[in-house]
């Protein structure tokens, strides 16, 4: 058998060389996950730098290399897997493909949605300490007061809105007449009968 037979044999769907190409795409993934964040970490940290008000560098790297190398591989891992023909493009996923199948790319959606709201709760983390540090400066306490409380309501914001687009994209589910249905509900409950 030649290196070009060996190479086009095919088993489970897919020939040697595209197993070669998802296996290659996988490991330099791996190995470069860590080196790329930081790299994506400092362009990003430059666009921002001017108003940072002297929290160090290192401290928005620390926050932010871990999810992004997260979203990273799954990217990578992504890439890797279209080379096989899996998992399936959303918008090709029918009644008829593998329950298998489906459920892989469903999960796959869900933890790149997840890593997304990571890396958005890590940016309200770092503008938080830019915040108290801009806090300190000022005689006024109500500002160390409000930080928390804002820190808090944003989280609630990204993580809320997360879960609202995990429900639209993955699942399919019609966001809008959610909120109006629970709207609704909420407006009928001082109207339902209550026990004597």
């Amino acid at each position: 058998m030649t290196l070009h037979e060996f190479l086009n044999y095919r088993f489970l769907g897919n020939d040697v060389r595209s197993y070669l190409w998802c296996v290659g795409i996988l490991l330099f993934g791996f190995a470069f996950k860590t080196l790329l964040s930081k790299l994506l970490s400092r362009l990003l940290f430059r666009f921002i730098r001017t108003k940072t008000e002297g929290v160090a560098e290192h401290h928005f790297h620390a926050l932010l290399i871990q999810p992004l190398s997260v979203v990273i591989f799954l990217v990578t891992t992504y890439f890797a897997f279209q080379v096989l023909d899996y998992p399936v493009r959303s918008d090709e996923i029918t009644h008829n493909e593998p329950v298998v199948q489906v459920f892989f790319f469903r999960l796959f959606q869900l933890a790149v949605f997840s890593g997304v709201g990571w890396i958005m709760l890590r940016i309200i983390d770092f503008a938080v300490m830019v915040f108290q540090r801009r806090a300190e400066a000022t005689p006024s306490h109500l500002n160390n007061q409000l930080i928390p409380f804002a820190k808090d309501l944003l989280k609630v914001l990204v993580i809320t809105l997360t879960f609202l687009v995990m429900l639209s994209r993955v699942f399919g589910v019609n966001v809008t007449a959610l909120i109006g249905g629970l709207g609704i509900g909420v407006w009928l409950l001082p109207s339902l009968p209550k026990k004597v």
